[in-house]
């Protein structure tokens, strides 16, 4: 369809040369043809090109807005006019007179590229990833070179990826010489090239290259984040943290393990057995299961008894250090239960009025364990050992009638963690309002772990011990809970008094194995 731009400039010339187009031509007077020349596909206006009347020395050629003219012709019948730009195939056009017809002939005069003289593209080099390369990681910036001689032309290029998962590929288009694509797999082996089109010849295609990525890393913190879309809550792996270092959760990199399809929270590693445990519903239900360390290979390990307390979001389990079982609260119950989802027998039944919420199991065999009341200021914590027998009563938040949280065993079982509101204050929506981190070193004397002010407003929860047991992992979280709250480190004993330091950010339930 034509332009606007080229009826406006045939109309003003149309307009200039009105008074000889209105009369009859006599053999002895003059006439002219006026044109616009364009090219076919683009309709751009074409400046500079060559036009002749054959069989005479009359020549002119195109202005910028690819208009023409020749004036004053003597009339005869019969014009024949020739075209030629470089790039383009010549064009040749008839114009016919009469001697009753107009004196001034207006025309439109579309190019074709000459495809004869289009060289196709430079078959693209691949530069990086190299061919055959390994250890990349899934983040990978694809570069190569290519060009073309022909002036004009607009290359665009077609990245093509396979993998041995993927056989058919998956292709990308860009007018760049790179490309970034990003959540490619661990451990696979792809294989990629590159197709150069001009839109005028058939695509240059690269040689085919092939790299491998690097396989997962052996994250030893996870914890939850929430999907966006829907709410849901997904499991990450993480890198390891340093105490001290200064805005650091910029640099740490981390992986969604879980899809966000169901809820899947309260991440727990166990180096032993290899893999990652986790609470998921079935149907109504909250039940334990696990994965392999890269998010794969799910299995459900309780079923008859579901994990089950006042809080969901509160409660805990623990795993066997030796990664063959786990230990779960069931409203009144602790339960133990297989790894593999054999063998569930009661352990201990709480105190009565009382449900368990949350267990802790140390390598030295020792558990500790936390029962509350419907109240949630009034809870215990409680010591058993491995064949369930209760050896002692850590804290009785029921005198303290505090808000309480946790506990967390040390390694060697020297020391155990636990939240408590400083606000005695009891609230009606049981929420903490000033939560800081004790230690309890089992000599009757409970210590803070906090050595400066925790922000305003905020509250320190949800404790866990790397191996070792001199740094805590935590959560401070916003009383009024507007939003998941950020992971923290900070020194259990405070040595080096190094302050609180963020890791991870809009981050909760944190595991540090």
């Amino acid at each position: 369809m034509r332009t606007p731009n080229y009826l406006l400039l045939l109309g003003m010339l149309a307009i200039a040369c009105h008074s000889c187009s209105e009369d009859p031509i006599s053999p002895n007077l003059e006439v002219a043809i006026q044109g616009v020349v364009f090219d076919q596909d683009t309709e751009e206006p074409q400046a500079n090109c060559r036009v002749t009347i054959i069989n005479t020395f009359d020549v002119t050629q195109t202005d910028s807005s690819g208009v023409f003219s020749f004036d004053s012709l003597q009339f005869q019948e019969n014009y024949t006019l020739r075209f030629e730009k470089t790039g383009y195939e010549d064009q040749t056009i008839s114009v016919r007179f009469s001697i009753d017809g107009a004196s001034l002939r207006e025309i439109e005069v579309p190019l074709e590229l000459d495809r004869t003289i289009n060289a196709p593209p430079e078959i693209p080099a691949l530069i990086e990833p190299e061919n055959q390369a390994d250890e990349q990681t899934t983040t990978v910036t694809f570069r190569w070179t290519s060009s073309t001689a022909n002036v004009g032309d607009d290359l665009q290029y077609q990245l093509y990826l396979y993998s041995d998962q993927n056989p058919t590929g998956t292709s990308y288009v860009t007018t760049d010489t790179f490309l970034a694509i990003s959540e490619l797999s661990f451990d696979t082996r792809y294989f990629w090239q590159v197709a150069a089109d001009d839109q005028v010849n058939e695509p240059t295609t690269s040689a085919l290259f092939s790299f491998r990525t690097g396989p997962f890393p052996n994250f030893r913190v996870h914890f939850v984040r929430e999907d966006p879309s829907n709410g849901n809550f997904v499991i990450y792996a993480g890198e390891t943290p340093e105490l001290g270092v200064v805005n650091q959760e910029d640099s740490l990199s981390s992986i969604a393990l879980t899809d966000g399809q169901r809820s899947c929270w309260r991440p727990h590693l166990n180096v032993l057995a290899n893999r990652v445990a986790y609470l998921s519903f079935v149907g109504a239900e909250a039940h334990i299961f696990t994965m392999d360390r890269d998010g794969s290979n799910h299995r459900q390990v309780t079923n008859l008894r579901s994990v089950s307390s006042f809080n969901l979001l509160e409660v805990n389990y623990a795993w066997a250090p030796n990664g063959g079982a786990f230990l779960y609260p069931h409203d009144d119950k602790l339960f133990v239960i297989n790894e593999n989802g054999t063998g569930l027998r009661e352990f201990a039944t709480a105190d009565v009025g009382f449900s368990f919420v949350e267990v802790s199991w140390s390598s030295q065999g020792l558990i500790a364990a936390r029962m509350q009341r419907a109240d949630r200021y009034q809870s215990k914590i409680v010591m058993y050992n491995e064949e369930g027998v209760a050896v002692d009563t850590l804290l009785d938040a029921e005198a303290r009638g505090r808000w309480i949280g946790g506990p967390v065993l040390s390694e060697g079982a020297d020391f155990a963690l636990f939240t408590e509101d400083r606000d005695a204050q009891q609230y009606p929506d049981e929420r903490p309002r000033r939560a800081w981190i004790l230690q309890d070193g089992f000599q009757g004397t409970i210590r803070q772990v906090n050595t400066e002010a925790i922000p305003p407003n905020t509250s320190d929860l949800m404790p866990a011990l790397p191996p070792g047991g001199e740094i805590v992992m935590f959560v401070s979280r916003p009383s009024n809970n507007a939003s998941l709250g950020d992971i923290y480190i900070m020194e259990v004993s405070n040595v080096t008094g190094e302050t609180r330091s963020l890791t991870f950010s809009n981050a909760t339930m944190p595991d540090w194995q």
